[in-house]
């Protein structure tokens, strides 16, 4: 267990929080999922062990915490009464007296020090009964949020695996052409697993629905050079149950190929030797590309602008008329293609553009931005580590700043 020494809420930082509900919601994730791993780390370094702790453990230990800050809030006021209020009073002064009076009563004949130790055992337990409690309540509840299996791809938040497969089934479903592919790919069974069908490869995958829920909570661990844990990283998405059964079915395909099983297609670019000492497989190295081969069979085009690239023949062939020529066919057919762009690398990797009405966006130039939507004036374009965000910006102002795409003919 964490003692009180442990406390540094300096390492639990609060996100900036948001108009919408849905903002509020990713706030508050955030916050418990920085404060769950601060508790994770310590634990796993305290207990010399590279595995994150169970969310009971968590959860006590959070209580535990909870509690030693609320003492420290009592023995402040305590010293320096005029630092009390009303809400103070209500929900910290009283109630640790009541405690402390329990233990008197208890224990008429001890010393205050003892009492006061009796009072601080009961609620520590109390508190980590709670905390226990509510981890394992919120674990529930962001497991089977994080599993529902319907058919839509939305609001995604990548992990450290397979931002790449956010990207493509996001870009996917923005058209129907898509959204129908994503649907012929994706079976629920009748014992509560589903099948995801790669049909560039010709296989199927069937995940039983704890395979799903393991998927769900499976953390890659994050160390130092000495060894000593620095953090947990979730390995797969969560907040869309069938973007991580893509996920977790890409990942049984990856390991079918290591252990010889299939043969690697040599459209695919993932590297697939790449095993981590956990086992994890290391498939976020692969591109956009590879999730529209498996799940239509068909090639895709790369568009490239990259500064570097400096073969005349190359520069004629994917020039800015390239560009052009692509939007202009994307506007004309927008169910047939899905596409994600990587922009030009700007002030410390970002670029600043202004939306459609005139809200200023720094987008990120080391990670790549699914299309949504595309017309011969706007571009919708959707963040494939939380696609929660999109942004609609005028084509002029960002088509200067684009330095590659990569996209798929659909139909």
């Amino acid at each position: 267990m964490l003692g009180f020494g442990a406390i540094k809420y300096n390492n639990v930082g609060v996100p900036t929080v948001g108009v919408s509900a849905a903002d509020i919601v990713d706030a508050y994730d955030t916050v418990m999922e920085k404060k769950n791993n601060y508790i994770a780390v310590k634990l796993a370094n305290d207990n010399n062990s590279r595995k994150r702790a169970g969310a009971a453990v968590i959860g006590a230990n959070a209580g535990l915490l909870q509690m030693a800050g609320l003492f420290g809030i009592y023995t402040l006021v305590k010293a320096f009464p005029k630092l009390n209020n009303a809400l103070i009073d209500k929900f910290v002064i009283k109630n640790f007296d009541k405690w402390i009076k329990i233990a008197q009563k208890n224990a008429p004949n001890e010393s205050k020090l003892y009492q006061l130790g009796v009072a601080l055992g009961a609620k520590s337990l109390v508190a980590m009964g709670i905390g226990a409690g509510l981890g394992v309540a919120f674990d529930w509840y962001a497991t089977a949020r994080n599993t529902i299996i319907n058919g839509k791809i939305q609001n995604t938040k990548s992990g450290e695996e397979g931002t790449w497969i956010a990207s493509g089934l996001q870009s996917m479903y923005a058209s129907t052409t898509g959204k129908l592919t994503i649907k012929n790919a994706i079976q629920k069974n009748d014992d509560g697993s589903v099948t995801i069908k790669f049909k560039g490869v010709n296989k199927e995958y069937t995940i039983t629905k704890k395979e799903l829920k393991d998927a769900s909570r499976a953390y890659i661990t994050r160390t130092n050079e000495d060894g000593k844990v620095v953090g947990f990283d979730k390995k797969f998405s969560k907040g869309d149950g069938d973007t991580l059964a893509f996920e977790v079915a890409f990942e049984k395909y990856c390991k079918d190929v290591e252990n010889g099983v299939v043969p690697k297609d040599k459209h695919l670019h993932t590297p697939f030797e790449k095993i981590t000492e956990d086992g994890d497989m290391l498939f976020s190295n692969g591109r956009v590309d590879d999730l529209y081969y498996l799940l239509t069979g068909k090639e895709s085009h790369f568009l490239d602008l990259s500064p570097d690239s400096n073969n005349d023949n190359v520069m004629d062939i994917y020039s800015k008329a390239s560009i052009n020529k692509f939007i202009r066919e994307y506007s004309q057919n927008p169910e047939g293609f899905a596409c994600e762009i990587r922009l030009k690398s700007g002030v410390n990797d970002k670029i600043k553009v202004r939306d459609k009405y005139y809200q200023t966006h720094n987008l990120k130039t080391d990670k790549a931005y699914a299309v949504t939507g595309l017309d011969d004036k706007f571009v919708t374009i959707s963040d494939t580590t939380k696609t929660r965000k999109s942004f609609e910006i005028p084509i002029e102002r960002i088509k200067d700043s684009i330095e590659s795409i990569n996209y798929v003919e659909m139909s």
